[in-house]
């Protein structure tokens, strides 16, 4: 995010990556342009997240059936989430959504800081004020 708002000490920028970008930055910029545009200056915590996740398990960590074609299903997806979970996928075209708390087993590292470094994405990735870092 750039752009911030000094009066009120908010983001309005709409840039990034669209697999990293916080739900709320997603549904402004890619699914309803009327949502609000003021952005926390948090929702760069969910890409550092998002990043993170991709870097250590090779993968995004929110993937609808049609990637990038179906953005209302990504918005979903992310905005949906229970608190903790760091990933999620859709295998079938508008099936059920399948959410992890956990790194894929063949991420490439040790279970153990598997264990120590999920809930702390976990917290990375939440849309929720109330469970975000």
């Amino acid at each position: 995010s750039s752009g911030i708002n000094a009066e009120y000490g908010v983001f309005m920028s709409l840039h990034g990556t669209e697999e990293y970008l916080h739900p709320d930055i997603y549904e402004k910029a890619l699914v309803d342009r009327r949502a609000p545009a003021n952005f926390r200056a948090e929702v760069d915590l969910w890409s550092l997240g998002a990043t993170f996740f991709h870097s250590a398990a090779g993968q995004t960590p929110f993937r609808p059936f049609h990637g990038r074609g179906d953005k209302v299903t990504m918005l979903k997806m992310t905005k949906s989430k229970e608190p903790g979970v760091i990933s999620g996928i859709q295998k079938t075209k508008d099936g059920e959504i399948t959410y992890s708390k956990a790194f894929p087993s063949k991420a490439p590292m040790s279970a153990e800081l598997k264990k120590i470094i999920a809930p702390v994405l976990g917290r990375l990735l939440e849309s929720n004020d109330d469970n975000a870092m």
